[in-house]
């Protein structure tokens, strides 16, 4: 199997900035494009026609509707990045199924009254929901999508999706984008920061996650990326 690598960034336009590194490389690549403003979007284009006039295949990982469209358009391979997967990444999911954490208390009512409350497992249905990606394959599929982008997250990945092609991000579970105003705010924070509900959780440039892998991995997963850090 050819090597491939992932370049670009999911949540950060900047590397469009300066992304002639990239046509240096020699192996598979998949191009990550962020939700991208329209001034983003005309760098993107440029860049997408080098690439389409040096390489004869090549994959976009959009995370915008509107980028995942155009690609399906023009040449190469649209895929559609675990932005629009919708997954539920909260790791505080865990302790509420299982009840750790929510001893038996007394609370106050909005009227004032004492009431006793307990942890109750919650139904079936909402389980299924919590653990199934809340995109809608039906779409990704129409706006052009082959691939979906997946990352590991609180509670195991469903049995089945109906999708062709999954891709599972190993060592990477999203939980925020910080919105873009200027490049400050990724300068300073890359790295560490704080820890929440017994998880590590660190910034990749506007992208705030937690490292965790998923140990189940259905049998539709048919690539898997192991994260480590993600080239600017």
């Amino acid at each position: 199997m050819c090597p491939r690598v992932y370049v670009g960034h999911p949540s950060c336009p900047k590397f469009l900035d300066d992304p002639d590194w990239i046509f240096s490389l020699e192996v598979n690549i998949t191009l990550l494009v962020p939700p991208l403003t329209e001034r983003w979007f005309s760098k993107f284009v440029s860049l997408y026609e080098q690439l389409q006039n040096k390489r004869d295949t090549f994959e976009v990982c959009a995370n915008d509707y509107g980028t995942l469209r155009w690609v399906s358009g023009h040449a190469g391979t649209a895929v559609a990045g675990f932005l629009l997967a919708r997954q539920e990444t909260d790791p505080r999911l865990s302790d509420y199924l299982s009840g750790a954490r929510q001893p038996e208390r007394t609370v106050y009512t909005p009227d004032g009254e004492t009431v006793r409350l307990c942890h109750t497992v919650p139904p079936a249905p909402l389980v299924r929901h919590w653990r199934t990606p809340s995109c809608d394959t039906m779409a990704l599929a129409f706006l052009g999508a082959e691939r979906v982008e997946l990352t590991a997250q609180t509670l195991p990945l469903p049995e089945t999706m109906d999708v062709p092609h999954v891709t599972l991000w190993q060592g990477l579970a999203p939980l925020s984008v910080y919105p873009c105003r200027d490049c400050s705010h990724c300068g300073a924070s890359t790295g560490c920061c704080l820890t929440f509900h017994q998880k590590k959780l660190q910034w990749d440039a506007n992208l705030l996650f937690y490292s965790s892998c998923t140990a189940m991995i259905p049998d539709y997963v048919d690539r898997i990326v192991h994260y480590d850090a993600l080239p600017e």
